[in-house]
C-alpha cells in the first residue's frame, strides 16, 4: 500500500500493514499444510485508545475507540462494504461483510472513502475519523458480529 501525506503521521498503521503483509504464520497456520486450521484473524481499525469496553449485557455491542482527528480507519480482514449511511448528528456508518459469517460496523466516521459494493482489503483505508475539533480526540464505535451474534473485538483483534 502506497502511503499519501495523510498517513505519514502515523507510523503505527504502517506496522500493522506491515504485520499484516508478513503475517503468513498465524497459530501455527503457514498457508500451505491445508490439514491445520486456518485462524481468522483481524487487525485493529485504527490507533488509539479504548475508551469503553464490549457489555453485551448492558447493550452495548462494541467497543468504543478514541483517536486523534482525521485518523484513517482501516478495513480489518478482506470483504465488501454491504452499507454505508450517514446520520447528521452520527456521522458515517460502514458495515463490511467478511468471509466465515463475520461482519464489522463501524460508528461515527467523519469521512468515508468508500461505497457499498466496494471490495476492500485488510489494512485498506475505508474512512477517516471526525474532525470537529482538532484539540481533541475523536472517536469511533467498532462492532464485530459472528453468524448473527456480537462478539468481543478485542478477543479477534491484533493489537
Amino acid at each position: 500500500m502506497i502511503f499519501n501525506n495523510r498517513f505519514n503521521n502515523f507510523p503505527s498503521l504502517r506496522s500493522i500493514l506491515f504485520w499484516k503483509e508478513n503475517a503468513f504464520n498465524v497459530n501455527g497456520y503457514d498457508g500451505y499444510d491445508k490439514s491445520q486450521k486456518q485462524t481468522t484473524v483481524f487487525i485493529a481499525p485504527t490507533i488509539g485508545t479504548i475508551k469503553k469496553r464490549f457489555e453485551p449485557n448492558k447493550g452495548y455491542n462494541g467497543i468504543t475507540i478514541l483517536c486523534p482527528p482525521n485518523t484513517p480507519i482501516l478495513a480489518p480482514q478482506d470483504g465488501h462494504v454491504i452499507l454505508t449511511n450517514y446520520h447528521p448528528t452520527q456521522g458515517y456508518t460502514i458495515i463490511i461483510q467478511h468471509t466465515d459469517g463475520y461482519i464489522s460496523i463501524f460508528h461515527q466516521l467523519g469521512e468515508k472513502l468508500c461505497s457499498i459494493g466496494t471490495e476492500v482489503k485488510v489494512g485498506e483505508a475505508i474512512a477517516f475519523t471526525g474532525s470537529k475539533n482538532e484539540k481533541q480526540d475523536s472517536q469511533i464505535q467498532y462492532e464485530l458480529w459472528h453468524n448473527g451474534s456480537a462478539i468481543n473485538p478485542e478477543d479477534q483483534i491484533v493489537f
